[in-house]
């Protein structure tokens, strides 16, 4: 993997991006094993939207990380905006709620 410059909030398309999203303080996003298939399910459907290649992912009981090769910047936000708006969506529905789940901005590591 080729190392990135350390430049804050830039994208380089030869380089990996890690992303993270994360729940609300104390809350979590994953209820069950369904909610953990689900949401790998949408981050395809979303992925393939996007053309974007998942290259590692962890979904923890609070948030999410993602290793992503973007190409164009704000790629990765768009992804896990797509990502966090169906998955919500289906939350919602299934455990007949209201509100978000997710806190803050897609993430990058410095």
């Amino acid at each position: 993997m080729q190392r990135c410059p350390a430049s804050p909030g830039s994208i380089f398309p030869a380089c990996r991006s890690t992303s993270s999203s994360g729940a609300t303080i104390d809350k979590p996003c994953f209820f069950q094993d369904i909610d953990r298939i689900r949401a790998l399910q949408d981050l395809r459907v979303v992925a393939i939207a996007e053309r974007r290649g998942i290259h590692a992912y962890v979904l923890m009981t609070n948030h999410v990380d993602l290793l992503v090769t973007p190409t164009l910047r704000g790629q990765v936000a768009r992804l896990m905006q797509s990502l966090g708006r169906r998955y919500v969506r289906y939350i919602n529905a299934r455990y007949h709620r209201a509100g978000t789940l997710w806190q803050g901005r897609v993430r990058r590591p410095q």
